[in-house]
This record gives structure tokens, C-alpha cells and sequence, in this order.
């Protein structure tokens, strides 16, 4: 509420970011950068962006809040492709992960690099 009572500098520069990254580096005891962003699908593409090449791919379950509630924008913004292994409880075993790098054939097959 303080916030929105008077003007301030914008885009980053105000007292209201500066004072979050603060927190942020006492947080984790370290010189961090602190990169905001809206909304969850945001930073999840911005996150994965950060992880993945375009050639590269994310291992999922089928039920994965990425796989059915991003509504594509992973692989649209990224790039990447979502490998989606069935699963009831959504849980990714060390079996169906090694199952599915088997079937990684070289350079005409996308490469898993985050699960």
C-alpha cells in the first residue's frame, strides 16, 4: 500500500526493488541478481530459457502444470520441445527416465537436458 502513494522511479530503479533485492541477498547470503517477472508462465518460460537450447527438451509428466496449463508457451517462447511420460501421480521415475534417454538417437533427436 505504501507504494501507491506517491510517484517513484520506475523500471527497477525504485526503492521498492531495490529493497527486495536487498532481502534477497540476505536471503541467500550472496551477491544474487534478482530478475523479476509476472506471473507464473512467465517465469517458468524465463526459467527454462535460461536452462534449454532450442535443440533441447524438458522431461515431464503428462499431467505437469508445464505440459497442460502453460497452453504452449514453453515450446512456443523457448523453443524446446516437452517430453510428456504417462504417469498417475505425477511423478517421474529413475526407470521411465531412463526408458525415454534411451530412445535420444544423436543429432536428429532432441536432447533432454531438464526434467
Amino acid at each position: 500500500m505504501a507504494a501507491n502513494v506517491r510517484s517513484s522511479t520506475s523500471y527497477g530503479a525504485d526503492p521498492w526493488t531495490r529493497s527486495a533485492e536487498r532481502r534477497f541477498r540476505e536471503l541467500f547470503d550472496a551477491d544474487v541478481e534478482t530478475l523479476f517477472v509476472y506471473g507464473g508462465t512467465g517465469a517458468n518460460v524465463f526459467a527454462l530459457q535460461c536452462a534449454l537450447a532450442a535443440y533441447e527438451a524438458v522431461i515431464c509428466t503428462s499431467i505437469a502444470h508445464i505440459n497442460t496449463d502453460e497452453c504452449g508457451a514453453v515450446e512456443r517462447a523457448v523453443g524446446c520441445k516437452l517430453l510428456d511420460l504417462p504417469s498417475a501421480d505425477g511423478k517421474l521415475s529413475p526407470d521411465r527416465v531412463r526408458e525415454r534417454l534411451a530412445g535420444v538417437r544423436g543429432e536428429h533427436t532432441v536432447v533432454p537436458r531438464v526434467l
